[in-house]
């Protein structure tokens, strides 16, 4: 019996040491597979291009002939036309970046933060407009998402007009609003409240140990409307849990920590946990974590 525990114990830990190896190696071997997919995906589109011009970035009936993984309700890994000539590949993983990408300007894989395509931008006197046309994120409803950079000076630097518009009549017209601080103007597209529509995240600060926190807004299609979440740019790399309905996030610092998280309506509600992380071998994080979730999951159930 001892023995077999003995095997046992020693197998586990040769998994562990192998697993650490294995993350530290270089993306080039430890992604191989991701890059050797992103490859043939890159030499679908170049012989694509020599007739047709590069496809748009919503244009998916073509790219899921170039050998894209389709995930129904995104491509992997994710193309972007950043002007008639260039375009990059990017394996998302998480939302804060950085990625695995790929630009046809640079032609060789690295690990960065994404291009913002030329269309998107638009500089006149001195002003940074980004432009996001969001026809793939929600079918094709002619919504559209703007960042306008503010007058740039010492007090309102990196502040930026958010505006979420609707074509009507071939105008576009503003449906919300709001002045926002963001230190880089980055958008993401996730669903934080279980209603299987992406939601609006927008960057707005990050740490010396680059913790990474949000503007989010909820989007309403039916309404036409969005509401802007009060204290979520507060929750560092936070990260929703659809499956509890739970915010939860993982903070580096001299001690990492992860709390969790609720939207309550216009609002997020502290749930009252905070969890340490030692990294140790004999860490307790993740079974801490795991019975937090459980008693929040029994509260509600009583409080029901």
């Amino acid at each position: 019996m001892r023995k077999g525990i003995k095997i046992l114990g020693f197998g586990i830990i040769a998994l562990v040491v192998l697993y650490l190896i294995w993350i530290k190696l270089p993306f080039t071997i430890n992604r191989h597979s991701d890059i050797e997919l992103g490859n043939k995906i890159i030499d679908q589109i170049e012989s694509y291009k020599k007739t047709n011009g590069l496809p748009e970035s919503n244009d998916w009936e073509t790219l899921k002939k170039f050998g894209f993984i389709d995930h129904l309700d995104f491509l992997e890994p994710e193309y972007q036309k950043l002007n008639d000539n260039e375009y990059q590949l990017i394996f998302i993983e998480g939302f804060e970046g950085p990625y695995l990408m790929w630009t046809s300007k640079d032609k060789k894989w690295i690990i960065d933060q994404p291009l913002f395509p030329d269309a998107w931008i638009d500089k006149k006197d001195n002003s940074k407009v980004i432009k996001l046309n969001c026809d793939s994120i929600y079918s094709n409803l002619h919504i559209q998402i703007e960042l306008k950079l503010l007058n740039s000076d010492a007090e309102n630097e990196n502040k930026y007009e958010f505006k979420f518009t609707k074509k009507i009549n071939g105008q576009f017209e503003n449906i919300y609003s709001d002045s926002i601080y963001s230190t880089v103007p980055k958008i993401n597209f996730i669903d934080f409240n279980n209603d299987n529509i992406k939601d609006i995240l927008i960057q707005n600060s990050s740490d010396v140990r680059s913790n990474w926190t949000y503007n989010l807004y909820l989007v309403d299609l039916k309404n036409e409307s969005l509401t802007k979440v009060k204290g979520f740019n507060e929750i560092k790399n936070p990260r929703f849990l659809n499956e509890y309905n739970l915010i939860v996030n993982y903070v580096n610092s001299g001690r990492n920590w992860t709390s969790l998280y609720k939207i309550e309506r216009d609002s997020v509600v502290d749930m009252g946990f905070l969890i340490y992380d030692d990294q140790t071998e004999n860490s307790s994080y993740q079974k801490e974590l795991s019975d937090a979730i459980e008693k929040i999951k029994k509260n509600e159930k009583n409080n029901r």
